[in-house]
């Protein structure tokens, strides 16, 4: 505060002063130059460096002199010193993020890659939609002919359904061949076989899981075992005289209740997987798993 009250004095002392020169340099007229008849200049002349001169002796008195009356947050502040410039970053209780000139380009590319596989994915669920409702009007007819039997067979099919908007439009189609294009073009080099292969979902195949139920086999064994084993040992600690060990026992049982209560439940869902799919009943659309990822029951178990 002090150091920016005397830059103020010593600014408007300079501007005084610069003021003063400007205006009595030489006299407006010259008619004392031409009065003298010699070409002296007039005492207008001297008359600024006399007020500079006069100004410059007035300075330390005006710096020294008796300050005005200061009010408490000035007094209290006058043995302050003088701020020494920003202060780190790291003494601060904040910090200031530069601004991101843009995204990245990985990141860019990676949400593009993903934005694109969800929109393929959502296209295909569409016409996989349309040609189930094709196929349910299809065998709805034919249970229907077949029950009163109307000749000729298939005519609402025909004459109606075949000619809908969702049997007929290829929108869908042209919007996947261009994601396809795209996909291929910008993320694998224009290689349409490798980018088809990993846009369409695959189809669930029956395959060969005899290892899953290998693996899943042994580790219920082993587990049984222990788990009978440490059910002997607990009985064995909670009769004990000891009443410490008596306590310890009864809240590991406790803890160990409930992950084995997580492990059945998982395992009951298990279980109602596999009726589910032996009933051909489409749990999969129900719970609306991604296809492109969805696990067999034998699987689901092993990672249990």
């Amino acid at each position: 505060m002090r150091d920016r009250r005397l830059d103020e004095i010593i600014s408007k002392l300079q501007k005084s002063k610069v003021k003063t020169l400007s205006n009595g340099l030489f006299d407006s007229e010259g008619s004392d130059d031409k009065a003298n008849g010699n070409g002296v200049m007039s005492q207008t002349w001297l008359r600024p460096f006399d007020d500079a001169i006069e100004a410059a002796k007035k300075l330390p008195e005006v710096v020294k002199g008796k300050p005005k009356p200061m009010s408490k947050n000035a007094r209290a502040m006058q043995d302050l010193g003088t701020p020494c410039g920003p202060v780190p970053q790291d003494r601060r209780d904040y910090v200031r993020r530069p601004e991101s000139p843009g995204v990245p380009y990985r990141t860019a590319k990676r949400k593009l890659k993903t934005a694109l596989q969800e929109y393929y994915r959502g296209l295909e669920l569409l016409k996989a939609y349309a040609l189930l409702n094709r196929t349910a009007f299809r065998k709805i007819n034919k249970k229907y002919d077949k029950t009163v039997m109307a000749r000729p067979t298939m005519r609402y099919m025909n004459e109606k359904v075949n000619n809908a908007w969702f049997v007929k439009s290829d929108i869908i189609d042209g919007h996947l061949h261009v994601v396809e294009d795209l996909y291929a073009r910008y993320f694998y080099r224009g290689n349409h076989k490798i980018a088809v292969g990993k846009l369409r979902i695959k189809s669930a195949k029956a395959g060969d899981f005899t290892g899953s139920t290998f693996r899943n086999g042994l580790m219920l064994a082993t587990g049984t075992v222990f788990g009978c084993e440490g059910i002997a040992y607990a009985s064995k600690y909670v009769l004990d005289d000891d009443s410490s060990i008596h306590t310890a026992t009864q809240f590991l049982l406790q803890i160990y209740a409930g992950y084995f209560l997580m492990l059945l439940l998982f395992l009951f869902f298990c279980l109602d997987c596999k009726i589910w799919t032996d009933q051909k009943i489409n749990y999969g659309f129900v719970f609306e798993f991604d296809t492109r990822t969805q696990l067999d029951w034998r699987q689901l178990c092993e990672v249990s």
